[in-house]
């Protein structure tokens, strides 16, 4: 089991309990794993195998947790930059 497996099983047993919460809003579970699905079918769509290495570079925030999930749900490895590398 993987961290994308925990989302799609948080999702389902607990679809309206804040997932992300941000400043002054949160998304919850299920709007979560949708984002991340839509992410991972886009990612497969563009020609993203399973076992590929997708990087990820931005200030972290939700849309960087859900293209995370995302690429994980793909089957690919997310490698993570920071942002602020020049």
């Amino acid at each position: 089991m993987n961290l994308a497996a925990n989302l799609d099983h948080a999702a389902f047993h607990f679809p309206d309990r804040a997932a992300v919460i941000e400043e002054d809003s949160s998304t919850r579970y299920l709007q979560f794993n949708q984002d991340a699905n839509r992410i991972a079918s886009a990612l497969l769509r563009l020609g993203v195998e399973p076992g590929d290495h997708v990087g990820l570079c931005a200030p972290n925030s939700y849309p960087w947790l859900a293209f995370y999930f995302g690429v994980l749900k793909a089957g690919a490895v997310a490698v993570t930059f920071s942002h602020l590398l020049t």
